[in-house]
């Protein structure tokens, strides 16, 4: 069997594995000039042809723009993309950093630009077996997680609905290079790939070399052997971690978990449910670094109130039954002032997630054992509590009278006691009445001067929600 008919087998499954280009949606491919990308094109071209993808073929260059060739690689693109017949894009950045990260995110971003706007299905790249092992070691010399040790997946989403696939990371760069000397196809090396100021081509150029000549084949098989140990491993935490997910986690908002802890738990385990968490609640769906990972897990043998946070980073909080995850970008405001709560309706507390409704309900509607179950509702004896009610947020010096207690504490004090996360206590919407006692710490407790009684001749219900 010829070079590229085996290379066409090993996309076409690939893309097979994945659903990939059945749907009559084009699939892009990102396309540098070099040889790894040219040979994918030369194989997705021909797939293409050949009626594998129904909804064709498109490829995209980003031009860096940081050294003097980039336009000659560009150039060279739009002949191999003339001769393959395969429509091109090129996009050309400008303001950015020359370094390995920022490069990449630019890279990426421009790429999921393009693939929206051609209602393009899915992305390809032309990662190699060769890019694999030499990300391992990257990563074991960088210090990495279980996830780290697997390597470049095969397949990753950039947005929710746009997946990144690398159909070739089981090909070595010798099988590519020799099909596009084969076809005698245009390439263009970057000349940056070999700027030694960039760690990954430091590795690639001069320390995996001079790894191979010392240790020779039992190099590369050592590293397939992590790879393949890692991935098994794995994918066995991965199904540990969405059940610890599914039987432990809430999520009341998009942007908001709440995990119990349970008293055994495997910390791998942890560590990738937070990986999970922190990748559905950020806001460009991205996963975490390792370091955010150690000092989130970490939280588990810290004192409620402790928080791993940072800009750009989901928020993590230990609380009394576990961690709190939210993403504080999307997280609404407490309004400024304090706001009128009228009968019947809903009133939205500023920004944040929550309302609170209050109705007339009559004294033999109320069964006292559902406000002990649904903390979210609670009856008031509007007699000791003069009108009109309003919400607010707390503010210094408040106090509250607490059910059961014998006088008003501190409210700072009571949020502590009642465990309520610090992110919180600042959004809670705080019932007052005229006098601007607090009547209900929403969601926690009502006040105990307020308190429905057998005497009390009327009552007012009050619901929080969320959404």
């Amino acid at each position: 069997m010829e070079l590229r008919d085996q290379l066409q087998q090993t996309v076409a499954a690939c893309l097979r594995r994945h659903a990939i280009g059945g749907a009559g949606a084009p699939v892009l491919l990102a396309l540098s000039g070099g040889r790894d990308s040219t040979a994918l094109a030369a194989v997705a071209s021909a797939l293409a042809r050949g009626g594998a993808l129904p909804g064709g073929l498109a490829a995209a260059h980003v031009d860096h723009r940081i050294h003097p060739r980039s336009r000659a690689a560009a150039a060279c693109v739009a002949t191999l993309c003339r001769r393959l017949e395969v429509p091109l894009t090129v996009i050309a950045l400008r303001g950015v950093a020359a370094d390995e990260a920022a490069l990449r995110q630019a890279r990426y971003h421009a790429l999921r630009r393009v693939a929206h706007e051609r209602g393009a299905c899915a992305v390809l790249t032309a990662h190699h077996a060769d890019d694999d092992l030499e990300t391992l070691l990257f990563r074991l010399l960088r210090g990495t997680g279980i996830r780290g040790l697997c390597g470049i997946p095969e397949l990753r989403r950039l947005d929710e609905d746009l997946p990144v696939v690398r159909p070739l990371l089981g090909v070595r760069a010798v099988a590519l290079h020799e099909l596009v000397g084969q076809l005698q196809l245009p390439w263009l090396e970057d000349p940056t790939n070999q700027d030694l100021r960039y760690a990954r081509n430091a590795l690639r150029h001069s320390l995996m070399p001079r790894l191979r000549q010392q240790l020779g084949a039992g190099f590369d098989r050592s590293l397939q052997t992590i790879l393949r140990q890692a991935r098994a491993r794995y994918s066995e935490l991965q199904g540990h971690a969405a059940t610890l997910l599914e039987q432990q986690a809430r999520f009341p908002t998009p942007w908001r978990a709440e995990l119990r802890l349970p008293p055994a738990l495997d910390p791998q385990v942890l560590q990738e449910a937070c990986c999970a968490v922190h990748e559905r609640l950020h806001s460009s769906g991205r996963r975490p670094e390792w370091s955010w990972v150690e000092r989130a897990t970490a939280l588990r043998g810290e004192a409620a109130g402790q928080r791993v946070d940072g800009p750009g980073r989901v928020l993590v909080e230990r609380t009394r039954e576990g961690l709190l995850f939210l993403d504080p970008g999307e997280a609404g405001v407490a309004p400024p002032t304090a706001l009128p709560l009228a009968e019947g309706d809903p009133t939205r507390f500023g920004s944040t997630e929550w309302s609170v409704t209050v109705r007339r309900v009559a004294t033999h509607a109320v069964d006292p054992a559902a406000g002990r179950r649904d903390r979210d509702t609670a009856w008031l004896d509007p007699s000791s509590a003069p009108g009109p009610w309003r919400v607010r947020a707390a503010k210094p010096g408040d106090r509250f009278w607490p059910l059961g207690a014998p006088g008003p504490v501190e409210l700072r004090r009571f949020f502590q006691a009642r465990h309520v996360p610090r992110f919180d206590r600042v959004r809670l919407p705080l019932v007052v009445d005229r006098d601007d006692r607090i009547l209900w710490v929403s969601g926690v407790e009502i006040g105990h001067p307020h308190r429905a009684t057998a005497a009390s001749r009327e009552l007012r219900e009050l619901h929080l929600a969320v959404g």
